[in-house]
């Protein structure tokens, strides 16, 4: 089986792909691997798993195969398999999971993981009958006299309303440094301590960034680990999607830039399947795990998918340096409208939209709400293109009907900003889609002296090598401006790059077109091209422009450097 599956992630490697592979918290304790029991062993010696208290040694209170050596907690996985959980809070813990890792890169050749069931979850017994890890039912810390009430709401009828329950005693013990602590003291930070002894074992062992997913966090999870949150489309599609934006901004909010929901499906019509794909393909993680839905991806029906997976690798550029700005300024990559737009200048309706989204500043996000041709989409006090047809909507902090293809996601380019695209052209992958030629949407903004003005920046680097922003590898920034000049518009982008110490990675890249919307010009104009200062002929063999008049749509098609400063007139 591991040969199979290192054979097939081999393939997946030569594609571009990288692998992720999910790790549970713990180990089996009678594994019919050779090499996990063996790795159980050394645990066991290191004396790196959660324990009892010494008071139940002998005790009724548990169940005695519960009880392993040296008073080892074991518990029960899905499968009802004993396993024994690792107390990562234990420096020697980290060291051994690592060694674990490392014995597992050598069969699997793992790229990162999706830590799971670390809240940390564990099967327990409801009854006589059922197996189950049981815990002590008089002990203050299993019922305390003030419980949080999602006990109450997670727990079904047939649970023990103890804290313990789907996870493990709150009388187990940690060790911390000299000191001993109960599992009721640190359970919410469990999943953080296995996320920080991960990402540490993947620096090490592979010398790159890798990628690393938890199901459980806490605050600063986020500088080591992404995270799913659940959700589904148990509700109405509108339901969902707006409680699935919220969470998005919620982990936002908690510094969690990399999370996003998974697109699990339940039976319902292929138009919400679809609906809700779409909408999860524009999560900040991105996951489609279609289960019970009824639809081919070989028809038409599933053309907005595919749509919006085009349309994500195009943004990718873009959301990859709101990384950067995440890194360095701790900016939030998901936004509500209320970050960008305050109650001072607009209604307060702004602070109730949450059918909308933005990532950055620049790009706005309206999804598929209902099966209608239109869709009633809030605009505020701005100006925003349509990122397809280019058509200009001037925002008066109102709702306004919108032209909303099927199943589709709305998006909207805000004007003054230049967003920089690389179209996927076929790609299956990150890795292929870098080496496309790059694209520039430059959204112009008006003032009412009749000039124009956008701007934006770029960060690159190699995607995956560690502290490349430390060393300052790459960063280029782009402004655009327009003025008028006599009787005829001049307008300048000037791109420049301030920086660039990968020119081995950047010197293969070009830029193939510049877009630009709101582009005020009676007749389709010329352009003169200046690379890092000196003045180039440009005839139409060199370029290609189409000027669409009705909503002032200028595409320039020409292929100029990556690496190198350029500045590019049009009048």
């Amino acid at each position: 089986m591991r040969y199979a599956l290192a054979k097939a992630i081999k393939s997946l490697h030569l594609a571009g792909g990288h692998a992720m592979v999910s790790l549970k918290p713990y180990i089996r304790v009678d594994a019919d691997d050779e090499i996990v029991r063996s790795v159980y062993q050394d645990g066991l010696w290191k004396d790196i798993f959660v324990k009892w208290p010494a008071v139940y040694g002998n005790s009724t209170d548990i169940v005695p195969d519960t009880l392993g050596p040296s008073s080892t907690l074991f518990g029960y996985d899905s499968s009802k398999r004993l396993v024994a959980f690792v107390d990562f809070f234990q420096p020697i813990a980290g060291e051994w999971w690592e060694a674990w890792l490392n014995q597992l890169r050598k069969q699997i050749p793992w790229d990162g993981f999706v830590l799971e069931d670390n809240e940390p979850a564990a099967l327990t017994s409801k009854s006589e009958t059922t197996v189950g890890l049981v815990c002590p039912k008089n002990s203050t810390l299993e019922s305390p006299k003030y419980s949080p009430s999602a006990v109450d709401v997670w727990n079904s009828k047939e649970a023990t309303n103890l804290l313990s329950d789907e996870t493990i005693c709150m009388v187990a013990l940690h060790k911390i440094e000299n000191a001993t602590y109960r599992h009721y003291d640190v359970h919410n930070i469990y999943g953080h301590s296995q996320a920080v002894s991960t990402k540490n074992a993947i620096w090490k062992l592979t010398g790159k960034r890798g990628f690393l997913i938890s199901d459980s966090s806490f605050a600063g999870t986020g500088t080591v680990a992404g995270a799913w949150f659940k959700t589904s489309l148990k509700e109405s599609v509108p339901t969902a999607i707006r409680q699935s934006i919220i969470s998005a901004l919620e982990f936002n909010l908690f510094g969690m830039t990399a999370a996003g929901g998974s697109a699990e499906v339940f039976p319902v019509n292929a138009s919400d399947c679809i609906k809700w794909q779409v909408f999860t393909t524009f999560h900040i993680l991105a996951k489609s795990v279609v289960t019970s839905c009824s639809m081919d991806s070989n028809t038409a029906s599933f053309a907005p998918v595919r749509k919006a997976i085009d349309t994500r690798f195009l943004l990718l550029p873009y959301l990859y340096t709101l990384f950067f700005h995440g890194l360095m300024e701790g900016e939030a990559i998901y936004r509500p409208l209320f970050f960008e737009y305050g109650t001072k200048l607009h209604n307060r309706n702004v602070l109730d939209i949450d059918d909308q989204f933005f990532w950055g500043s620049g790009v706005m996000f309206a999804p598929s709400l209902e099966n209608n041709p239109t869709r009633s989409v809030y605009f505020p006090h701005d100006t925003f293109y349509q990122i397809d047809s280019g058509m200009k909507i001037v925002g008066d902090t109102r709702r306004k009907p919108v032209d909303m293809p099927e199943n589709q996601m709305a998006v909207f380019l805000r004007a003054g900003y230049i967003i920089p695209t690389q179209p996927r052209l076929g790609a299956m992958s990150t890795s292929a889609a870098r080496r496309n030629p790059f694209s520039l949407l430059i959204a112009l903004h008006e003032h009412s002296d009749g000039s124009a003005v956008a701007n934006g920046n770029l960060f690159w680097d190699d995607g995956e090598s560690l502290d490349t922003v430390e060393k300052r590898d790459y960063m280029s920034w782009v402004i655009f401006n327009k003025w008028q000049e006599g009787n005829f518009s001049r307008s300048l982008l000037d791109y420049d790059v301030e920086r660039n110490l990968i020119k081995n990675l950047t010197d293969n890249l070009t830029f193939g077109s510049l877009v630009v919307y709101g582009f005020d010009c009676s007749e389709s104009p010329g352009i003169t091209l200046r690379l890092d200062g000196r003045p180039l002929t440009m005839d139409r063999d060199n370029y290609s422009l189409h000027f669409e008049q009705e909503h002032k749509l200028l595409t320039i098609k020409l292929t100029v450097p990556f690496s190198q400063s350029f500045k590019l007139e049009i009048m």
